[in-house]
Formats: structure tokens, sequence, C-alpha cells
């Protein structure tokens, strides 16, 4: 009964997630002095940091303001921050993906003005590579969460066609973009 009741009191006070974000700063920081260190962490509430990913069509938006909204953290949407690029512009809507150096780099650059406030990242990583970018130990920080959103593929296609429709596209003009 005491191992059940402890379990319960350490899990209803988020316990077991601050001490693994914990565990991870000090892995990923090797501070010099372990425990002043930790001392210095409990004095900040600490940021959560999460990647949604998931096939187009999933609602990965809709899910990351739900997030940015309930925990204070900035979204970022990396389909739209690429799109405010000038330079990527006849890229994108050529349809040709844009190298991962430079969507890393972008990312990069948010995730570095989130360091506060913590952040949700939306659509990324799309390649291994982003993803291997993203594990780096030099970044500074690790992944709390990652969330796999999935659909059925007759659902995400409607919502791909609606898209593509609000958009001013005929969609069976565009069937080859569809189906890729």
């Amino acid at each position: 009964a005491f191992a059940a009741e402890s379990s319960e009191f350490l899990e209803s006070k988020e316990v077991y997630d601050l001490f693994g974000h914990l565990l991870r700063q000090v892995i990923i920081n090797q501070p010099e002095n372990p425990i002043a260190f930790l001392q210095d962490q409990l004095r900040h509430k600490p940021q959560l940091r999460i990647c949604v990913v998931g096939p187009p069509g999933v609602n990965r938006s809709k899910y990351c303001q739900q997030i940015e909204q309930e925990f204070r953290v900035k979204h970022i949407h990396v389909g739209r921050l690429l799109r405010q690029k000038k330079e990527l512009k006849d890229q994108i809507e050529s349809g040709s993906l844009v190298a991962d150096s430079i969507v890393v780099a972008a990312v990069k650059a948010e995730i570095a003005k989130a360091s506060k406030t913590g952040w949700v990242l939306d659509g990324f990583p799309r390649t291994k590579v982003q993803a291997q970018a993203l594990a780096l130990k030099d970044n500074g920080f690790c992944m709390d969460k990652v969330i796999l959103l999935h659909s059925g593929e007759k659902t995400i296609r409607q919502r791909f066609i609606a898209k593509a429709v609000a958009a001013g596209f005929n969609p069976e003009e565009r069937e080859d973009f569809i189906n890729h």
C-alpha cells in the first residue's frame, strides 16, 4: 500500500516529470558543480519543449495552438517560418523541398528566441537529417515530448483536398500534387 500511495503522490505532483527534466539538464549541460546547477534549475519553471509531427492533414497546427495557449510556449510553425523568407518563395511555390541545412538553421534560430518560454515545433523534423540536428547535444536542450499524430488516409486526403480548394487550386488538375 505504501509503494502504491507513494507512486500516486509522486505522479499527481509531477515529481517524476521534474526529475526527468532535471536529469536531462544535468546530462546536457554537464556542470562543474551539479548540486549548485540543480538548485539553480529548481528556482525557475522548466520550459516545455515539444515536437508535433505527422502527415499533412492531421491538424498539427490546431494541436500546437492548443499547447501554445495552455502552456504559454511559442508555437514555431516551420512551414509558415519558411514561407516568410523571401529568398525561398520560388522554391516553395514550385513544390521543391527546402534544403535541410536551411530548415535546421531557421528552426534553431526560432528555438533560441524562445529559450526562456519553451516551444512547440509544428512540422519539424521532416527528415532524418533534421531529426539528427535536433538531437545534438550542442543544442543545449533536450526534447521533453514528441507527439506523433496520425489519421486514416481517406481523412487526410479529404482535408488536403479541402486545403487545396481553399487555396484556389482545382484538385482534379493537381491530382499528382495530392497523391505525393
